[in-house]
């Protein structure tokens, strides 16, 4: 496997992931900074919950259709179950959340929130034709596409927040669940075209007729229900401390918090990355027993991922009062021993992503569940002590602790249970892969 042979996908892949990391920093400048704190931490709350429950449904229906869509060419029938129980789950949790949305709002402490839920169903119903075709996307490797529908929600929800926020009205939480929702939509139908040019008229028709097939469902169920729990359960993880913070302390100090979080979007988008190109790729290798090929991209992929996201991590540690003050002007002051606790937890997120992305992409989905409801409750607990013990700081520094008993877990799954021989000192020397690509690429210039 040389360095640069996936070079064109790799660009689209960082391309297509930076567009959060884009959208957060368009969110500071043009939300955070105008939003009072009441209606940002209502925002952040009722978002949240639509990506938790986006997340549950992906990883029931859509990774197991990335999984075996991977692995062979005929993907009709797998298109059209991921398809359908995907869309079987949505009208589930809209149904859930219409009927809990009052117990939801005196749980968060927020009166407006049983106003607002309807929109979780209405964004969780535009989105299903974004979602299933993305997977469908990536199954394949198909990430210009994926960058094409993905720029139509991040950049366009940041064109349409810059017009309306130009007007004091508009500056609510309601009017960015508008926009959420006008931009899910757009993207859909985006992705339509894309997969009617990419793969065929014919396939996107026949993922539109009602149909189970029994074996093909069977296959879902069996890794999906793993999956499921495993991406659902570390999916509530990542928003726990939201939560946490909302229940004890109040949704100002959840826009506090996540005035600090919103730079965390950079460690999203490298769990992104991974997860895209990972877990087809480990599939194919481990349906083809290539263990050679596994071990060189979990070591190449560890070695370069970590060593990028250390050294971002030590620039937002060190530079945390300048960065908030260039860009909150003020406002979050309060916030930089939240940022640098932050930084210092990124540090192990590649590990974690990269490991992760290897259970799911090798079949160890019981794994990867057991492993991640284990993290959870340790998260949860841990969170709830600290917010009671030091309030939202506690919260922060437990994220560092956290991520790296998330990593460590991951790790010792994927080596004990997988198909994985990696060794450290393997890890160490694929230095060696990037000097090699550097003298190629300063020689053909």
């Amino acid at each position: 496997m040389e360095f640069g042979k996936h070079l064109k996908k790799g660009f689209w892949g960082l391309a297509d992931k930076s567009l959060p990391a884009i959208y957060g920093l368009g969110f500071v400048l043009l939300v955070i900074r105008v939003l009072p704190k009441e209606e940002f931490g209502t925002y952040v709350l009722i978002q949240n919950l639509f990506l938790l429950l986006v997340a549950a449904g992906t990883s029931f229906a859509l990774q197991p259709m990335v999984k075996y869509a991977a692995e062979t060419d005929d993907i009709t029938e797998i298109a059209s179950t991921g398809n359908w129980m995907y869309i079987a789950f949505v009208l589930f949790s809209g149904i859930i959340v219409v009927t809990t949305k009052n117990l939801l709002a005196e749980t968060f402490q927020i009166p407006s929130f049983a106003s607002l839920a309807w929109y979780l169903p209405l964004m969780l119903f535009v989105s299903i034709a974004r979602n299933v075709l993305l997977y469908l996307f990536q199954s394949k490797l198909q990430i210009r596409q994926m960058f094409y529908v993905n720029v139509v929600y991040y950049l366009g929800s940041l064109l349409l927040i810059a017009f309306a926020f130009q007007f004091p009205k508009f500056q609510t939480a309601e009017i960015m669940l508008v926009i959420n929702t006008i931009t899910l939509g757009l993207s859909s139908v985006i992705a339509f075209a894309f997969a009617i040019r990419t793969f065929s008229f014919l396939l996107v028709r026949n993922m539109m007729r009602i149909k189970f097939a029994k074996i093909e469902t069977l296959k879902f169920w069996n890794y999906g229900k793993y999956s499921f729990g495993a991406t659902a359960i570390y999916t509530f993880y990542t928003q726990a401390d939201s939560y946490i913070i909302a229940s004890f302390l109040g949704p100002v100090s959840v826009a506090l918090y996540n005035a600090a979080k919103i730079f965390t979007r950079v460690y999203d988008a490298v769990l992104q990355i991974s997860f895209t190109f990972i877990v087809p790729a480990s599939s194919k290798f481990s349906s083809q027993g290539d263990e050679k090929s596994l071990t060189a991209l979990a070591e190449k992929s560890i070695f370069f991922f970590t060593t990028a996201v250390a050294i971002f991590s030590l620039g937002l540690f060190l530079f945390a009062p300048e960065v908030l003050a260039f860009l909150y002007q003020g406002k979050y002051s309060d916030a930089i021993p939240l940022l640098r606790a932050l930084s210092l937890s990124g540090i192990f997120i590649p590990l974690l992503g990269i490991s992760a992305s290897f259970l799911a992409g090798t079949g160890r989905v019981k794994e990867f569940f057991l492993a991640t409801l284990f993290n959870t409750l340790f998260a949860i607990v841990l969170y709830s002590m600290s917010s009671k013990l030091f309030g939202v700081h506690g919260v922060a520094l437990s994220n560092i602790l956290i991520s790296l008993e998330m990593a460590a877990s991951y790790t010792y799954a994927i080596i004990r249970f997988g198909k994985l021989k990696m060794r450290w000192s393997g890890v160490l020397l694929r230095y060696r892969d990037g000097q090699s690509f550097l003298r190629k690429w300063l020689f053909n210039r």
